[in-house]
């Protein structure tokens, strides 16, 4: 009876280890996707609303197909919709604020704004049932986040606390702030949903509201008079061009292909991992490795294909790369103390 005690007890302890390793490796792939489709809000100029709706609803047969393939007997319970319901607009708020911030600052000034996400989670998650950290595990996301802010050090020259002081009037660092302290409750809010039911329902409405959402805040913005409009640019005039646009479609279908992988990634694998703070923290590591490389990557690319200087849209991302590169040491050190000692 005690060896098959201890035998089940090594299989419980195995098959944890199995899942906290498959929630990490999630966590990474899914910072990747996020990047990917960070990079694509980048690549055009379509109105936030238009692009962010489109997107999210070009998305909606593949989650109903998931839907459908998955088979997911679980249950629903109330409060899957009131998790749901809650979630829409702020998630339709973070998907706005964070393409606006993207288009006016380059990847890797926005992104470690993003470091703050994980901070939060360590306050918002025990409140929001989205797990407790262990005292060492909050020490490794606290290296994280300092990790993530050496990266937005623009040298010596500009102070250590050059990126709290860009937060002033930057208003690239501002639109992130705001999408980041949004975050820190939606990501309880899609946990608190996909452990009270299947995830492929939670995308399909979730996503299915809020890119309706968006595309109708499009005839409000323009019966209010809130788009932009002067003597050189009509805001409402360039939403109805993007959409005749053969090359907006093309931003459209991408946008909705790394959302769909990331947002289908993210829930797996918070499903997965028992602390919400420890699968953002490693999402974010994943994003800024993948931000770091592609943005070099593309740079590199803007001045072999000559392209102008004057209408580059990566130039930013090879400045400061030994802050950069210190920074992303620091982040992959605090992982490591997360991922050895966290009791993940």
């Amino acid at each position: 009876t005690r060896i098959k005690r201890e035998h089940k007890a090594v299989a419980k302890e195995s098959t944890v280890i199995k899942m906290n390793t498959t929630g990490w490796i999630m966590a990474f792939v899914t910072g990747m996707a996020d990047a990917s489709s960070r990079f694509t809000m980048k690549s055009g100029n379509t109105h936030e609303f238009l692009l962010s709706g489109i997107g999210l609803l070009l998305g909606i047969p593949i989650y109903a197909t998931y839907f459908i393939l998955s088979n997911d007997p679980s249950p629903v319970q109330p409060m899957f919709w009131v998790a749901t319901l809650l979630h829409v607009p702020c998630y339709m708020a973070f998907i706005v604020f964070t393409v606006l911030s993207h288009r006016v600052n380059s990847m890797l000034k926005t992104m470690p704004y993003s470091s703050l996400t994980p901070a939060l989670l360590l306050v918002t998650s025990p409140l929001m049932g989205g797990g407790t950290p262990t005292a060492v595990g909050l020490v490794g996301v606290l290296i994280i986040v300092i990790g993530l802010y050496i990266v937005n050090v623009e040298g010596i020259g500009m102070g250590f606390t050059a990126p709290l002081k860009a937060m002033v009037d930057d208003k690239g660092a501002q639109y992130m702030f705001i999408a980041v302290f949004i975050v820190s409750f939606s990501s309880n809010l899609d946990k608190t949903a996909i452990v009270n039911g299947p995830i492929s329902l939670y995308l399909l409405v979730d996503h299915g509201l809020a890119g309706t959402g968006l595309l109708l805040l499009i005839p409000l913005y323009r019966t209010l008079g809130l788009f932009k409009k002067t003597a050189d640019m009509d805001e409402y005039a360039g939403i109805h061009n993007d959409l005749y646009k053969k090359e907006s479609y093309k931003i459209f279908f991408f946008f909705a292909l790394f959302n769909v992988a990331t947002s289908i990634l993210h829930n797996i694998g918070l499903k997965i991992m028992q602390h919400v703070p420890y699968f953002i923290s490693g999402k974010r590591v994943g994003t800024l490795l993948f931000a770091l490389v592609m943005g070099i990557a593309l740079s590199h690319w803007e001045k072999i294909t000559g392209i102008k200087e004057s209408e580059r849209k990566y130039a930013d991302e090879t400045k400061h790369l030994p802050w950069k590169i210190g920074g992303t040491i620091v982040v992959i050190f605090g992982t490591v103390v997360v991922i050895l000692y966290g009791g993940v």
